[in-house]
């Protein structure tokens, strides 16, 4: 869902002529157009059921990121209800990986980074994010490859 409100904001900022000159985005997730006005609870849990029946058109934000003029860090992490079908749509992986490569081939330099064993099975050694040493130090390592992406 950050990733979704960061590129709403960044095409609000933009239509108010304040320049965006990068978008990071991660465990990118997209909403369907209809669910914009809906209020968060029952009515935008309504707005979008369904969404894996929807077509890509019904999503405004990879129209925006198309024409976006600045660099653009896609991270897709994996997560657990992926796989299973959960709350992100299996679809919006090609999604995204066909907008990457879409401004890729428009000469944009942007980022696609993958992070494998994120949220709740992010591991190292067997052991979570907050019992080991080791897996801060993946993290970090994580923090300055997104960093040299940015630049």
């Amino acid at each position: 869902m950050g990733a979704h409100i960061i590129i709403q904001a960044a095409k609000k900022l933009e239509q108010k002529n304040i320049s965006v000159d990068t978008l990071v985005l991660v465990s990118s997730a997209a909403y369907p157009d209809r669910s914009e006005d809906a209020a968060f609870g029952d009515a935008f849990k309504q707005a979008i059921t369904g969404a894996h029946e929807l077509p890509k058109s019904a999503f405004g934000v990879f129209d925006y990121l198309r024409a976006f003029s600045g660099k653009v860090v896609f991270v897709w992490v994996e997560h657990d209800s992926t796989e299973s079908g959960g709350p992100i749509y299996p679809q919006m992986i090609g999604w995204y990986n066909d907008t990457y490569q879409d401004r890729k081939a428009a000469g944009c330099n942007d980022a696609f980074m993958e992070v494998h064993g994120a949220e709740h099975s992010f591991k190292v050694g067997g052991k979570t994010i907050d019992e080991s040493a080791d897996s801060l130090a993946v993290y970090r390592d994580f923090c300055k490859q997104l960093a040299r992406n940015v630049t």
